[in-house]
């Protein structure tokens, strides 16, 4: 007979008492969901959410809660909100215990900041945050999204992190400043560089609305007589900008209204570049002429007008120039006539009436002095271009002295004319080199 006996043991674990440390955090938004939307804002908009921050401890030896960005605010494409816009601050009094930082308002920017530091028991606690959208400094349009991080640490190394969201879609107004290095549009016929000029526009709109900008002489320049500058010498272009424009080359500035860009890419900048033309100001009267330019800038229903003066100024020219190959003759007796030309071309703007002097201040005569008679020395003249009386059509004795041989008509525009001298030989006229000196002088009458 066998037996059996069974022996039962009892194994007892005794846990020993340690205690377990532990801490979380959570983040909640009076709106509901996890994320902080602002909706769609403008440059008036001011908005405020809130979001209430809890801290549970459990024997835990303190803990501290930080707020980072943890991505920036973007636009779609990934660039950057340059503004500060968003706002933020922790609602003084709103916790229980420890300590709260942050309560004076403050631009929420890239940075670590500390928000609240528990009691040295690490008690539990909660606290409010503001955020602000102060839409008073905002310059860009779209939807930006960014995400914010709430981390809760505590002394013994835990860590735990809560992200938000920050959402909103952005419109501006039209908005075109005007830069004009000089006040206003200053061009001259004082040098090259004076007669260029330039304006910049800054235009600020939103990306997908179509912007136009016209631009209109309201009136155009004119001198105290209401005489217009012609529309051919002065011209304009564009230039700076994204969208590729119809002026890049020079246009002639015409008395109408002118669309100078069409583009939808929001924000954008356009320089505008005048010349004066001045070989087409010849004959145009010496002062200034002033005038307005009105731009036009257009955005769906919204316009913008913006006038700027232009003033232009034609310098006084009263010149003349002188071109010849020299009052020489090679003559014998018995030769041909031998004939010399002079070309003189006179500039006026003054539109006063003028006259050409011819001063011969001694004889045509040869090396050795001998001179030519009067009857064989003659000249005439022939008018090139504009208006005036000529004092010889046929061919005359060279006076000596002084002579007037051009006289202008009474609005003294600017002239040319040829003055052709002739040396005839003659049986009893010495063989030689035959010169004199003649000058001219241009004086108004």
């Amino acid at each position: 007979m066998i037996k059996r006996i069974g022996i039962s043991l009892f194994l007892v674990l005794v846990l020993s008492g340690r205690i377990w440390a532990q801490a979380s955090i959570s983040v909640s938004s009076f709106e509901g969901g996890r994320t902080l939307n602002f909706g769609q804002v403008d440059a008036h908009s001011l908005i405020t959410r809130e979001l209430r921050i809890e801290a549970e401890s459990q024997n835990t030896p303190g803990y501290q809660i930080r707020q980072v960005i943890i991505q920036p605010l973007t636009d779609d494409k990934g660039a950057p909100l340059k503004d500060d816009v968003i706002y933020f601050y922790a609602v003084r009094g709103s916790n229980a215990k420890g300590s709260l930082y942050k309560t004076i308002k403050e631009p929420l920017i890239f940075r670590d900041e500390i928000l609240y530091i528990s009691d040295s028991s690490g008690t539990s606690d909660t606290f409010k945050l503001v955020y602000v959208f102060d839409g008073s400094k905002l310059k860009e349009s779209g939807s930006f999204h960014g995400k914010i991080g709430y981390i809760l640490e505590t002394k013994n190394g835990q860590s735990q992190t809560r992200v938000f969201n920050i959402d909103f879609d952005a419109r501006i107004e039209l908005a075109a400043q005007l830069n004009i290095p000089t006040g206003r549009i200053r061009l001259s016929t004082k040098s090259e560089q004076d007669s260029s000029a330039y304006l910049d526009i800054a235009i600020n709109a939103n990306p997908g609305d179509k912007i136009s900008i016209y631009q209109n002489p309201e009136p155009f320049p004119a001198n105290y007589k209401g005489s217009l500058l012609p529309q051919e010498a002065l011209r304009f272009s564009t230039s700076g900008s994204r969208a590729s424009g119809e002026y890049a080359s020079a246009a002639p500035l015409e008395n109408r209204e002118m669309l100078i860009y069409s583009s939808d890419y929001g924000s954008d900048n356009l320089r505008i570049n005048f010349t004066l033309i001045r070989d087409k100001l010849n004959g145009i009267e010496a002062g200034k002429y002033h005038g307005k330019l009105l731009y036009r800038i257009r955005e769906g229903q919204k316009e913008k007008n913006i006038p700027v003066d232009i003033e232009i100024s034609i310098e006084k020219i009263f010149d003349m120039e002188i071109k010849g190959e020299g009052l020489v003759f090679n003559i014998k007796p018995g030769y041909p006539p031998q004939e010399k030309k002079v070309l003189i071309n006179v500039e006026n703007n003054l539109r006063s009436p003028y006259q050409i002097t011819q001063i011969m201040a001694r004889p045509l005569t040869n090396e050795k002095g001998d001179a030519v008679a009067e009857e064989f020395f003659t000249m005439r003249q022939e008018l090139l271009s504009g208006e005036g009386n000529i004092k010889n059509k046929w061919f005359s004795p060279v006076e000596a002295g002084e002579s007037v041989i051009f006289t202008s008509e009474k609005n003294g525009e600017g002239a040319s004319l040829g003055v052709i001298y002739r040396l005839e030989s003659s049986s009893d006229i010495m063989a030689g080199n035959y010169s004199t000196t003649l000058t001219y002088s241009l004086s108004e009458k």
